[in-house]
């Protein structure tokens, strides 16, 4: 038997989203490189942003469910 799992539709989307946006470089980069050199700067700055704030997040919720564990 064929173990499928189905991905949510978000997710697909996310994944159309992200290809395009690598098309659009891609196509950047080859007819300007400097240009393209710094949207992958920019993106590279703003992906580290969102990681960054969502590990301050993550960590802050996950202290407080710690917290909770051990009055328990």
């Amino acid at each position: 038997m064929k173990n499928s799992i189905k991905t949510p539709n978000w997710f697909r989307f996310l994944q159309v989203g992200l290809g395009i946006l690598v098309v659009i470089l891609a196509i950047l980069i080859t007819i300007n490189p400097i240009a393209g050199f710094i949207s992958i700067v920019l993106f590279l700055g703003i992906i580290l942003l969102i990681i960054g704030i969502e590990q301050l997040l993550s960590g802050y919720f996950i202290r407080e469910d710690l917290a909770f564990l051990a009055q328990v």
